[in-house]
């Protein structure tokens, strides 16, 4: 092996380690058995929830803790230890909620972090709606209310909301929540297509990179001793956290820009190429951009 600098490896899931299909390529699940068998940890960093990412993290057979929905819930998927769990409290989140409607902004709101269903909406027909393909990939997760914000408020506490919409409006809100609430939400960006973005509102101390510190104090790693690749906006704060951060060519630009290393897309087992680069003896033009 090329390396023993780096004893960590982590990897965001959608856009990274699996292709559009939603599927993890042969040559990924390969590269990552070798870093197994070379004793360098791997793990998961998503937006997702845990059932959702279930199938994935058990193909890997990942027996350490994952990060989901953006560092709310870190759990190790085998044992089912909870390592740190942040809700979103909520008050907020129905106060939320009446801004992002007020405004003609579409809501997600999101139960209990093993739930099912536990999504919320009020949206029966989202045909041509941005986001539809990711509605219509968890409609076994969803339930339709009349009214979210008579809705929210039976619950005390809920795992996150997500606001669908422009991306210019969608920053305007994560600015007025942040002002308003500084000390118990966490806005996060995850994604933008095509002028619309998903942006994303959990409880307090919620991101990847916060996440990273929780995990890697499990192993005694320090952040420089960990390789990180991701796709998107959510992946930031982690990619500048860790000592080697990786974008796939799929990327927004300024994502890649923060990057060492820039790999082959999503659909071309990206992972893989990063793996093969960064720890075996694989030539690789390194990108310009941070380090």
């Amino acid at each position: 092996m090329k390396s023993n600098t780096y004893k960590m490896f982590i990897t965001d899931l959608d856009g990274t380690l699996l292709d559009d299909r939603k599927n993890i390529s042969e040559e990924n699940i390969i590269a990552l058995k070798k870093l197994t068998d070379h004793q360098v940890f791997i793990t998961v960093f998503t937006g997702r929830n845990y059932l959702s990412a279930k199938r994935f993290i058990d193909a890997l057979g990942i027996d350490i803790p994952v990060v989901f929905q953006n560092g709310a819930f870190i759990m190790n998927p085998k044992s089912k230890e909870v390592l740190y769990q942040s809700m979103l409290p909520g008050p907020e989140a129905r106060s939320i909620t009446e801004i992002a409607l007020a405004s003609g902004l579409e809501v997600v709101a999101y139960k209990g972090f093993l739930d099912l269903p536990d999504m919320m909406v009020e949206r029966t027909d989202w045909l041509g709606f941005p986001y539809e393909s990711y509605i219509r990939n968890n409609s076994h997760r969803i339930q339709i209310v009349d009214s979210l914000l008579e809705t929210i408020p039976s619950f005390s506490e809920l795992s996150q909301l997500a606001v669908i919409g422009p991306e210019g409006e969608l920053r305007e809100l994560e600015m007025r929540v942040r002002a308003l609430y500084p000390e118990t939400v966490s806005p996060i960006l995850s994604d933008v297509q095509n002028g619309s973005g998903f942006l994303e509102f959990f409880g307090p101390q919620v991101s990847k990179g916060i996440a990273l510190e929780k995990v890697l104090a499990r192993f005694h790693i320090e952040p420089g001793h960990t390789v990180f690749i991701g796709d998107n906006y959510n992946d930031l704060e982690l990619m500048e956290k860790v000592g080697f951060p990786v974008a796939v060519e799929n990327s927004p630009e300024p994502i890649k820009k923060r990057c060492r290393l820039v790999v082959t897309g999503n659909n071309e087992s990206g992972v893989a190429d990063a793996v093969n680069r960064i720890f075996f003896n694989e030539e690789g033009q390194v990108a310009a951009g941070r380090k």
